[in-house]
């Protein structure tokens, strides 16, 4: 968390408009999404994984770290999706299991790939995002599309208080270790029960004292963001447009080869 937080604010695309780079990526993942076709998710899925190693400048180790995850959660899923359970031999593969069999058919395969696929290019759109966008410019974004500001607020509060508690833990967590609360698993079991339950004591008084500063800042029920817009360039304009230019007709394109 800490790690995506660092590099979103110290992308290379810092600079670009908040509402430009949610449109592409946005846009990009609605295509992904509506598009029944492998190949093209692999075409988004490499796309992504380029604006945010290139332009914006994040390290190949830390993409990879955050793909692993999803990749086992994706892959697990989609294994089910190819099984089957039929009564009779048939398929790819077929081993019997009760009075019954486990099968992969070619159509449960291609559709397990399909999902695969557009799972992972979707994935890959969230993380640009993500890693390109720090979340004041999301938000900024929001409150220009007139989304409700208890939601935008709430957004912005509880993201801050993720790094809040993130840093409190870690402090019990170093005074814990320090005291060799951690020495054995019955006194690390422990350790780590009361560090979750000083954790949401800590939690409640650091809310306590936020709502304290905003009142004696004449906080009337609306949080105001200082924002720093940067401008839409004319040539931002036309490479998004030629990017999804390309997207589309790559679309058409696999979608009449069938890939």
């Amino acid at each position: 968390m800490l790690s995506i937080d660092y590099y979103a604010q110290q992308t290379g695309l810092g600079r670009w408009c908040g509402g430009y780079k949610l449109a592409i990526t946005v846009g990009t993942l609605a295509l992904c999404i509506a598009t029944d076709s492998a190949a093209f998710s692999l075409a988004v899925l490499l796309c992504m994984a380029v604006l945010a190693l290139g332009p914006g400048r994040a390290p190949v180790k830390l993409w990879a770290k955050l793909m692993a995850a999803p990749l086992v959660f994706v892959t697990i899923s989609c294994a089910v999706v190819a099984l089957s359970f039929p009564t009779t031999r048939q398929g790819l593969i077929s081993l019997p299991f009760f009075s019954r069999f486990i099968a992969v058919t070619a159509s449960s395969l291609h559709t397990a790939g399909l999902l695969f696929c557009r799972a992972m290019g979707a994935v890959c759109c969230l993380y640009a995002l993500t890693l390109t966008t720090p979340s004041h410019q999301v938000i900024g974004v929001l409150r220009r599309l007139h989304v409700p500001a208890l939601l935008t607020e709430l957004m912005s509060l509880t993201y801050h208080f993720i790094f809040v508690l993130l840093d409190t833990q870690s402090r019990m967590h170093t005074a814990a270790v320090s005291r060799m609360g951690q020495n054995g698993f019955y006194i690390h079991l422990r350790s780590t029960a009361a560090i979750f339950a000083n954790l949401f004591l800590a939690a409640m008084a650091k809310s306590s004292s936020v709502y304290s500063a905003m009142e004696s800042r004449l906080y009337t029920g609306s949080i105001q963001f200082l924002e720093e817009r940067p401008p839409l360039r004319p040539v931002q304009v036309a490479g998004a447009v030629a990017y999804f230019v390309v997207l589309l007709v790559l679309r058409r394109i696999f979608l009449l080869g069938g890939y």
